[in-house]
């Protein structure tokens, strides 16, 4: 899910758009529509909600400067 459809899907549902609606005309399934706007209820003014979270993993063992270097 890109940072232009969460944009989108509050859009249309701040303009009074159904979830079903949502789900329709960007081609996303609804539960991923419920996701999106169950995240924004709980902080309506944040545009955190629209960003992606980071990622969880190990921490890097080299930098990138070392990557480019390997190759």
């Amino acid at each position: 899910m890109d940072f232009a459809n969460r944009g989108a899907t509050l859009a249309l549902y701040r303009g009074g758009s159904t979830q079903v609606s949502i789900a329709e005309q960007l081609q996303i399934p609804g539960s991923t529509i419920q996701s999106i706007l169950s995240k924004h209820h709980k902080d309506p003014k944040s545009d955190a909600t629209l960003a992606d979270r980071p990622c969880a993993g190990r921490p890097r063992a080299t930098t990138e400067k070392q990557d480019r270097l390997l190759h």
